[in-house]
């Protein structure tokens, strides 16, 4: 996802720096705070815009931590399915198991830490789900990594900044 606004026209904050850190308003950021990233890497969001509900084109929606699981099923579970979710370019070598089998291509699109600091472009991927965790205030979510082909995730705070997967509605 690349978007810079919700999809009522509200234009989401961009948060540079030690800015990233203000868990109350729906924002993103590039990697490194570079706009060149996008092109590539897309946007990374805080989970307080991807709470709105209305981060996702009209007719999609984020990810929910199920529609992750159902995916990871069809791919052949939890220890394989990443290979196949990951594109076969831009990760770092050795992109462990990556055939990009399901056609999504997911890239490397790293993560923002919450005192604003950036780590794993090229390595590493993270995408927030639309499913606050049961345990304290964390949201749930997936990772990926270019040395497994293994879908990763768990339990994250509010205030780190990831990528976004969105999902076709049933109609």
């Amino acid at each position: 996802l690349r978007t810079t606004t919700l999809n009522d026209g509200t234009p989401l904050t961009l948060l540079n720096g030690e800015a990233w850190n203000n868990p109350s308003c729906p924002a993103y950021c590039y990697y490194n705070d570079d706009v060149a990233n996008a092109e590539t890497y897309g946007v990374l969001y805080n989970f307080v815009a991807v709470n709105t509900g209305l981060l996702a084109p009209k007719g999609w929606h984020v990810a929910t931590h199920d529609d992750w699981n159902t995916l990871a099923a069809y791919f052949g579970g939890i220890g394989q399915a990443g290979g196949k979710l990951k594109a076969t370019h831009t990760w770092l070598a050795p992109n462990e198991g990556a055939t990009n089998e399901s056609g999504l291509g997911l890239l490397p699109t790293g993560y923002r830490d919450a005192d604003g600091t950036f780590d794993g472009i090229g390595q590493l991927g993270y995408w927030w789900t639309a499913t606050i965790a049961t345990f304290g205030e964390q949201a749930w979510m997936r990772n990926l990594s270019n040395i497994s082909p293994q879908l990763g995730g768990g339990g994250s705070a509010f205030t780190l900044g990831f990528a976004v997967l969105c999902v076709k509605d049933k109609s």
